[in-house]
């Protein structure tokens, strides 16, 4: 079984230490060992997240923007768009907004390509921090209006397999929710 990346963290929103931190670096060592440009992909994945989690924005930045950059780019599949928001919201934690926007709209665009709507929400709510950083506070009210729409949505979706509060309990959708109104 997969362990749940979201089920761990310890305040909503934010990341913080990780109960399987210990676990995840195991699973990154084993996949770095691999060639395969999907292991190489999975490897960025973790590693972004876990640097991500520790609060090492840099490096987290670092990690996915390398893998955006590198060779098995094409090969990266549904870890892209991922990559994309893990180094836009690490350069926005960091403080580097002009980064972060770059990053996070150009995630944006990516994931509206895709229809990606698993991250798209995530994007928009990282957006609107952004907006709210750069004082543009409206913005970020319509940001997060949007983001919410698709949490909702989502929800909808899981209703008939009865996890539409799951989902919404998540600590990024509840913590989104809590700051939106409905």
């Amino acid at each position: 079984m997969r362990p749940s990346f979201a089920a761990t963290r310890t305040r909503p929103g934010g990341y913080g230490r990780r109960p399987l931190r210990s676990t995840l670096r195991a699973l990154v060592e084993a996949r770095s060992s691999s060639s395969t440009a999907t292991a190489r992909a999975v490897n960025a994945f973790v590693s972004a997240e876990i640097a991500l989690a520790s609060g090492d924005y840099a490096t987290a930045a670092q990690i996915a923007h390398d893998a955006l950059e590198g060779a098995d780019r094409e090969q990266l599949m549904i870890f892209g768009t991922d990559l994309e928001w893990f180094e836009g919201d690490a350069l926005l934690r960091a403080g580097d907004l002009s980064a972060a926007s770059t990053a996070l709209q150009h995630a944006h665009l990516q994931a509206e390509r895709l229809g990606s709507q698993r991250m798209l929400w995530l994007i928009l709510w990282s957006l609107a921090r952004l907006a709210d950083a750069e004082g543009r506070a409206s913005d970020g009210v319509e940001l997060r209006r949007r983001a919410r729409a698709i949490v909702e949505a989502i929800a909808e979706s899981l209703s008939t397999l009865g996890l539409a509060e799951s989902f919404k309990r998540t600590p990024d959708a509840a913590a989104l929710l809590a700051e939106t109104p409905a």
